[in-house]
């Protein structure tokens, strides 16, 4: 008898020989099976218990161990007297122990040599006034420092996580590169970082960063080389990926100079934290490399290892495909396909860059993206089809599957979502093998305990969490990977819980119970008629059943291919639909985002998918064999994902496919899922389903009334107001939060990615609660103050932009340049003069405008963006007064209607706001000559300061400070600027300094009583 095989994204079940039912294997298609069937499932409760308790909870590994010890006592006793039951529960517990114990040694204890003790060796009380002890150049320590010495077997093993509760230990300052000399040994091998993650000065060099990891073996002493451990993520500078591999290669022994460093933890509220992510895989420290030319091969690895064998066959299989693709040197719109070839079909994802893969996750896709159980499903149905073929026996299909999915497994990378994927085929081979129908809830459980075993870590994973999610709603929707017949109605008084009299008077104001007038249909039966017309081409037809047998009979062979047709078409859709409502939670809290276009596109998208990876996969076995052969499945593949790419592009663009979200707190995630869960186990068998859409219902009023009865509970102090200089790096971003809450933004650019600042910003203002802001002020134009709103008015909406009057002629003047440039290169005027100074109010810095490309440049982006969100344009100009609210009073300094003679810097918009006699001035990028007109004016003294020009010499320290007298003083920019002699004329005038790139976000809050000012890496100022 044929193998019939069943794959639902990557859960097997083979069919098995029919024998008699027997009342053991008797289980509702309709619910789980009970814990009994399922003992894995508990045990996977009890694993993740301990792992979260133990990352949340400041648990010793005594504690954990005394507990465990404890609990298999408490077992061993129970076992003796015959408590089964109790003796279960101290078994979980032991295993909750233990969970914890392995989690809390992977997390926080390291080898006595780990090279993050170097980097945070010198840690030490951060002094406010750093610039007061300069040593003469006689003093100044080596660049390899004797007294850096590594820690001895005789000091703890434990590396101590960034304490941001104090400004002791771990405060910025074990965040700072310090240049060392590294011999390691290269795990992976370099990958690009795309052009818009580089820094603009090596843009401009045609350099680009590339990253790798490696396994320290030595550091560097002074004169001696000291024994160390640890994984490090190198980044270095390059022109080409070819200096690089050159130079070495994976496994071999390399030494390397650079400047180490703490991963940093988030430097604004509510952005990702790539720290928490990188310690996971037990990464702590970056090394930085400015060339290739500091990295130098010692020894090279043996060819044979597997990982080389590995990498080099997923390398060569990738610059194959390259070779026999079509080849459009004109077009760049497909440039990107060899790449999407590797990350769909080996897992090089790393690859690709981010603005590529952007509508991808805008449109709920990106799992196209990641080796998943998908694909895994795919090359098992695949498999099928050529053993079927070839018309192999059941034995040798089943080891077939099996063979395959382990190899593509490897192939691809190994990640956890592939893991899951293939532990669940193999068991299913393995029940298939010995003709027992395997569990899926079982299989599943078992895959999540090997990858928690692996890296307990992985548990608090997005990409984990939502493979397991889908496989959990797959397994409930259709446990034998088929349609479910329609289960007859329950019996309410055998199968439900009696309800209070309360709510069955309830119930009979409900539309579906009111009463039907003799002679006429309720709506809800007509359309019991529609669903059972439509489940006549949904469902399943069984050719047992004289009814179904007749069904088929009546049917023609064109309908019958329709049906099977929409059959397989609503299998996905209401599978994708079903999946989509049970992530959109996670989604919305980790991203912010609600893809609706991911309903359709998983459904269009999933035949260009399996066509693209089933000759993308031969072409990787078979290809290199036969160059015809090879370049037919090459052109196969390379159409496959050339339309699946335009229709993902294309959707991106469609009107509500997605919607930007401040997302779920974490409260309200925990019930979603907790309630879920609750529903599943225990009350699906005891209460009707209305009962479970009424507790949802409840908990999305509840979780929409949170905030407004919070603040309801708690109001705000009278007269307090908020502001938080943002981390942006070099650039600027101030959000205000004002008494009467409106939200202001002051500023928002920086001269890295504009959708990565917009981002930054965002995550901030979603995790204060806030969905639209009031008021936009920009300073001036130049890039760095303004490129990331057009991304950040996607995401939030702005009811007003307010700006200088110069810089909206300005703006208007490059819109009509940009309006009348013509389309095509060979139609190009000449460059046009620009206007005389007279006939502008400002003079633009056009360097930082120009685009080769012809795309529009920042400032007519941001005029787009204006047009299309509709938002109302306003322009100021000094001398300016007025009242937002009776108590806050708003002042424009500069500029005036004409400007001055100067660059845009010099003309940038100084606001003034006042809340109950506390006063913050912000001075955007103001310079000479802008500054001594300020100057001239009235003294304003005020509380908080922004530094102009982030903190450079041409701002006037000095003058500045003895004309406003703040108290605090703040400087945004990044790290590589040098502001020690503003910060110290700022410090001798009185004031305390806080630095964005050295503290990360500075939030302040003032009262009428006080101002306390705090960073993101120092909670508390430093006395």
């Amino acid at each position: 008898m044929s193998a019939r095989f069943a794959s639902t994204d990557s859960t097997a079940s083979f069919s098995e020989p029919s024998r008699p039912p027997t009342d053991c294997l008797k289980l509702s298609p309709s619910f789980p099976p009970s814990v009994s069937y399922v003992p894995l499932i508990v045990v996977l409760a009890a694993v993740s218990a301990g792992i979260t308790a133990d990352r949340y909870a400041p648990i010793s590994w005594g504690v954990w161990v005394g507990l465990g010890l404890g609990s298999l006592a408490l077992w061993a006793v129970c076992w003796i007297w015959r408590r089964d039951r109790l003796a279960g529960l101290a078994i979980l517990l032991a295993v909750a122990c233990a969970a914890g114990c392995w989690h809390h040694l992977r997390w926080r204890f390291f080898n006595p040599r780990h090279i993050a003790r170097y980097a945070a060796c010198e840690l030490q009380k951060t002094d406010p006034n750093p610039w007061k002890q300069t040593l003469p150049p006689s003093q100044t320590r080596p660049a390899f420092r004797s007294e850096n010495r590594l820690p001895e077997e005789a000091d703890l093993e434990r590396i101590p996580e960034p304490d941001l509760d104090s400004a002791g230990d771990m405060g910025p300052m074990a965040f700072r590169l310090e240049p060392v000399a590294l011999e390691a040994v290269v795990q992976t091998t370099p990958y690009p970082v795309p052009v818009s993650g580089s820094p603009p000065w090596q843009r401009e060099k045609g350099l680009r960063l590339f990253r790798f990891y490696v396994e320290v073996c030595r550091i560097r002493d002074a004169d001696q080389w000291r024994p160390a451990t640890g994984r490090v993520l190198v980044r270095v500078s390059a022109r080409r990926l070819e200096e690089l591999t050159g130079q070495f290669g994976l496994g071999d022994r390399v030494r390397i100079f650079g400047q180490l460093g703490r991963i940093a933890p988030p430097a604004n509220p509510g952005e990702y934290d790539f720290a928490a992510s990188a310690r996971g895989n037990r990464v702590l420290c970056t090394l930085s490399c400015p060339a290739a030319e500091c990295i130098e091969r010692l020894s090279a690895a043996i060819w044979y290892r597997p990982d080389r064998l590995l990498d080099a066959v997923r390398r060569e299989g990738v610059r194959h495909f390259l070779e026999y693709i079509p080849r459009r040197p004109d077009s760049d719109s497909d440039s990107h396909i060899p790449q999407l070839a590797g990350t769909i079909l080996l897992g090089l994802r790393e690859e690709l860059p981010p603005d590529y893969t952007e509508p991808f996750v805008r449109t709920g896709t990106v799992h196209f993206l990641s080796i998943s159980g998908l694909h895994v499903g795919m090359v098992v149905l695949l498999v099928m089809e050529v053993m079927r073929l070839v018309g192999a026996g059941r034995s040798v299909e089943i080891l077939a599957i099996a063979a395959v999915c382990v190899g593509y497994m490897v192939v691809s990378g190994a990640r956890p979502p592939t893991v899951r994927a293939t532990v669940l085929v193999e068991l299913g081979c393995l029940a298939a093998w010995v003709s027992r129908r395997p569990l899926g809830w079982n299989t599943l459980a078992a895959a999540g305990l090997v990858i928690l075993a692996w890296n307990p870590a992985e548990l608090f994973r997005l990409g984990t969490q939502l493979s397991f999610l889908c496989v959990a709603v797959l397994l409930i929707l259709f446990q034998k990977g088929r349609f479910g017949r329609p289960t007859s109605p329950k019996l309410a008084m055998e199968t439900a819980a009696s309800a209070p009299s309360w709510i069955h008077q309830f119930q009979k104001f409900l539309p579906w119970n009111r009463p039907v007038v003799e002679g006429q249909d309720s709506v809800w039966r007509r359309l019991g008629r529609w669903k059972d017309y439509f489940w006549t081409w949904v469902g399943p037809l069984d050719s047992a059943d004289p009814l179904d047998r007749l069904i088929l009979r009546t049917m023609s062979r064109p309908e019958r291919l329709i049906r099977s047709f929409v059959r397989w078409a609503g299998f996905l859709f209401l599978s994708g639909a079903a999946i989509w409502a049970v992530v959109l939670p996670l989604i919305m809290a980790k991203m912010h985002l609600i893809p609706l276009s991911g309903l359709v596109l998983n459904v269009l998208a999933w035949p260009m998918m399996f066509v693209a990876l089933g000759s993308g996969l031969v072409f990787v076995i078979l290809g290199w064999i036969w160059a015809p052969v090879g370049c037919l499945l090459a052109r196969i593949c390379y159409g496959g994902l050339y339309l699946l790419e335009k229709l993902i592009r294309g959707a991106m663009d469609w009107p509500g496919s997605y919607f930007w979200t401040p997302g779920l707190a974490t409260w309200q995630l925990v019930g979603f899922y907790g309630g879920l869960a609750a529903w599943l186990v225990y009350f699906r068998r005891r209460l009707r389903p209305r009962w479970a859409w009424l507790a949802l219902s409840l908990w999305i009023l509840l979780g929409w009334a949170a905030g407004p009865l919070f603040r309801w509970v708690q109001p705000a102090e009278p007269g307090k107001w908020e502001c938080a200089f943002l981390s942006v790096g070099h650039g600027l971003a101030v959000v205000l939060h004002l008494p009467d809450g409106q939200t202001w933004l002051y500023d928002a650019g920086s001269i890295a990615a504009p959708d990565h600042t917009a981002q930054q910003i965002a995550c901030y203002l979603w995790s204060r609660g806030v969905t639209r802001l009031d008021a936009v002020f920009l300073s001036h134009l130049d890039q760095d103050h303004y490129n990331a709103l057009p991304e950040l008015m996607e995401r939030i909406p702005v009811d007003r932009v307010v700006m200088p009057s110069g810089m909206a002629v300005e703006i208007a003047r490059l819109w009509k340049e940009h309006e009348n440039r013509p389309t095509q290169n060979h139609d190009r005027p000449k460059t046009q003069e620009e206007p005389p100074t007279a006939e502008r109010h400002f003079q633009t810095v056009r360097s930082i405008e120009t685009d080769v490309s012809y795309d529009p440049p920042p400032a007519v982006r941001l005029y787009q963006a204006i047009r299309r969100s509709k938002t109302t344009l306003d322009t100021v100009h000094a001398p300016c007064q007025w009242q937002a609210d009776p108590q806050i009073h708003v002042w424009i300094f500069h500029p005036p209607p004409e400007g001055v003679p100067a660059n845009d810097n010099a003309n940038s918009l100084v606001l003034g706001i006042e809340i109950a006699g506390r006063r913050v001035l912000l001075t955007g990028d103001l310079e000479p000559l802008g500054m001594y007109r300020l100057l001239k004016q009235a003294a304003w003294d005020c509380d908080l300061l922004l530094v102009p020009h982030h903190g450079s010499r041409k701002s006037e320290p000095t003058a500045l400070a003895r004309w406003c007298r703040p108290e605090w003083v703040v400087i945004s920019g990044g790290r590589m600027l040098s502001t020690h002699a503003a910060e110290k004329q700022y410090h001798d005038a009185g004031a305390q300094v806080r630095h964005t790139g050295r503290d990360g976000a500075v939030l302040a809050e003032l009262t009428p009583q006080q101002l306390h000012v705090r960073s993101q890496w120092y909670p508390e100022p430093v006395p």
